[in-house]
């Protein structure tokens, strides 16, 4: 098994306090045949040269440096000079448990799958009854759609090279550059393979590109989801699935807005939320909350009543 070689790319920026916990997780894998790409994005603190160090170190270790490009740029970057057969993606202030490579690569060939993905953790991880889920890209996308299991996001996932290098990072948006390229990836391999197994630790970073106000991840999500998929699927019970996720990310938004009171954004989201109210009278999957924010929306135009009714009520939509 371990003759077919595994890719894990890094992009690093400004992560020097986290940077050796997460290239000390991966080198300790217990699959060894890796090669490891350190993407240095033009970071201006001590990663470069923690980069550098760590290639001297372990053979196994290549370091791209380039000026900064984003996320999108540093992941794509890594993906150009990967020679593995498969690729997995860390985020550089995260890191793995040292199963986590092999246990991807043995559900890949053992249920012959395009993309594994694995749970995360944000605190302590769990032992769990592993339990695997197998989908088609239809049958990936609802479940994507009503919250499940799937998630569009790069990392704690194993892609085929062969697919990756087919099908880029947009290196042109700053903000949701995986969910792009996840729901577009959805409707082109054949098979996902998901484990509940928490191999993959996340950390929430507060500094982050989508820890805004509005949050701007949400708003993309929102657009991609709409301008990808809805457009479509309409008349599908997938396109049922896409518009209760695409009402539940403007609500959020909507949310994002009052609470900051960010009010300029409001009427926009507003009426979105508005123009979609005919076709989710039906919605099966447009729960109780849902239905009680669209009928205050459409009596009420001042965010701050929104705001306050909505409190009162108890059903501010997250």
């Amino acid at each position: 098994m371990e003759s077919k070689m595994v890719s894990v790319i890094v992009p690093v920026y400004k992560v020097e306090k986290y940077l050796n916990e997460c290239v000390d997780s991966i080198i300790n894998q217990t699959y060894k045949n890796i090669e490891i790409i350190l993407v240095d994005d033009g970071s201006p603190d001590n990663c470069s040269k923690i980069c550098d160090d760590y290639a001297t170190k372990d053979n196994r270790i290549k370091v791209v440096h380039k000026e900064n490009g984003g996320l999108a740029s540093a992941r794509n970057a890594g993906t150009d000079i990967a020679n593995g057969e498969f690729i997995t993606f860390v985020d550089s202030d995260d890191y793995i448990l040292d199963t986590m490579v092999e246990k991807m690569v043995n559900l890949f060939e053992n249920h012959n799958a395009d993309v594994v993905q694995v749970s995360f953790t944000r605190g302590n991880f769990i032992k769990k009854n592993e339990e695997i889920k197998v989908f088609s890209n239809e049958e990936c996308i609802n479940n994507y759609a009503l919250d499940n299991v799937v998630r569009p996001e790069a990392w704690a996932k194993l892609y085929s090279a062969i697919l990756m290098k087919e099908n880029k990072f947009n290196e042109k948006i700053k903000y949701a550059e995986d969910l792009e390229l996840g729901l577009s990836l959805y409707k082109k391999f054949r098979k996902i393979v998901i484990s509940n197994e928490e191999l993959y630790y996340y950390r929430e970073n507060p500094n982050g590109i989508t820890s805004n106000s509005i949050n701007e991840g949400r708003l993309y999500e929102a657009n991609i989801l709409y301008n990808a998929l809805i457009k479509e699927v309409k008349g599908t019970e997938t396109y049922n699935c896409i518009m209760y996720r695409y009402i539940r990310c403007c609500f959020a938004i909507l949310n994002r807005i009052v609470e900051s009171k960010k009010y300029q954004y409001f009427e926009d989201f507003r009426n979105r939320i508005i123009s979609a109210e005919k076709e989710l009278i039906d919605n099966k999957y447009l729960g109780k909350k849902y239905q009680i924010g669209l009928k205050i929306l459409v009596a009420i135009s001042s965010p701050s009543l929104y705001r306050i009714i909505m409190k009162l009520i108890h059903t501010v939509v997250k």
